[in-house]
């Protein structure tokens, strides 16, 4: 990326986001990023990989029984976060170190902390639609 002046989301910023909001803000956050350092093809790949996952994931969790459900309570939400910390590592902590040694600006902790409350909007919003449609009262 040539322009040091065009944001880009933190490693802190991405972890501590997916961490609580769940995958959906670290698939968006890397998605920008990669829109931001110029590899658009890569940004639509992580996007449809991840959203694809990610409805996966949820669809497969909302069938989940209860009582397994309840003794995986800490486990369950440490997955998503997991697999986009290793894939970040691995695709983007160069690019975005780089960046911030160069001079580069990044986004603040409170763009994270929007990209947060509706990614967990989004996530309850679809697990509400997955329950009201296969579960039955």
């Amino acid at each position: 990326m040539e322009n040091m002046s065009t944001k880009i989301y933190s490693k802190n910023t991405i972890d501590i986001t997916t961490f609580f909001g769940g995958p959906l803000g670290g698939i968006y956050m890397m998605y920008k990023n990669y829109i931001n350092f110029g590899n658009r093809a890569a940004a639509k790949k992580l996007l449809t990989n991840g959203l694809i996952i990610t409805a996966v994931f949820y669809g497969v969790y909302s069938f989940v029984p209860y009582d397994i459900a309840k003794k995986l309570v800490y486990v369950i939400p440490l997955i998503p976060f997991a697999v986009i910390h290793y894939y970040m590592t691995k695709t983007q902590v160069s690019e975005i170190d780089l960046h911030i040694k160069n001079g580069g600006k990044t986004f603040s902790g409170w763009s994270g902390f929007g990209i947060f409350i509706v990614s967990i909007i989004l996530q309850l919003v679809y697990v509400m639609i997955i329950q009201s449609f296969f579960v039955s009262a």
